[in-house]
């Protein structure tokens, strides 16, 4: 009597070899899966990364903003001190009188006694603000004015108006102003320097 054989069955897409439904290793999807993952958490760690670093970038660019509509607000208020300080006490406000196109540039000037440090009892300035504002004058007759803007064929002068121009003075006025956290530059080396620096100017006119 022939002996009865028993076939093992075998599931779907599985092979009796212990092979993956396409025949390929176990080993190798579990590679794959792997690799994948790390690839991912690559992925969302560079997302993590950028965003951390606009994040930063954002607040850096805020607080300098800040800084320099400080530096402005103290700068303003400083101009609006100096004018009154001209058109009240023109006679008693020291001024550079030698010819000087940009005097506002030199360091010298603003530390001379035409440059002036105002103080807190003076203007009203932002209580972080650690430098004062600075103010500069510098006198002009009309001649050194037209110098700098000579008057155009047609324009209205004062001579064409009956005015004596020796009457007419002018004085132009220059302020800085500094934010909470302005450091001054080392000597000779303006790069050292932090924080921000505003400078305006304004031209007051005198009639004698």
């Amino acid at each position: 009597m022939a002996a009865r054989k028993t076939a093992t069955p075998v599931h779907a897409g599985v092979t009796a070899a212990g092979q993956g439904p396409l025949g390929a290793p176990r080993r190798s999807q579990q590679g794959l899966v792997m690799m994948m993952t790390l690839i991912l958490l690559v992925v969302m760690a560079l997302g993590t990364a950028v965003a951390v670093r606009l994040s930063l970038t954002t607040d850096m660019v805020g607080a300098n903003l800040r800084a320099r509509t400080l530096a402005f607000q103290a700068a303003e208020a400083a101009l609006r001190f100096c004018e009154r300080q001209v058109i009240n006490n023109f006679a008693g406000t020291p001024m550079i009188t030698a010819l000087s196109w940009d005097e506002w540039t030199d360091e010298n000037q603003w530390n001379g006694p035409a440059g002036r440090r105002l103080t807190p009892q003076e203007i009203n300035v932002p209580a972080q603000i650690k430098t004062m504002p600075q103010c500069l004058f510098r006198y002009l007759t009309i001649d050194d004015w037209r110098q700098i803007a000579p008057p155009k064929p047609g324009t209205v002068t004062a001579e064409s108006r009956g005015f004596d121009s020796d009457r007419f003075r002018f004085v132009r006025i220059t302020v800085r102003g500094y934010s909470p956290d302005y450091v001054p530059a080392n000597s000779g080396d303006p790069q050292t320097a932090k924080g921000s620096e505003v400078r305006l100017q304004s031209m007051v006119r005198v009639i004698q």
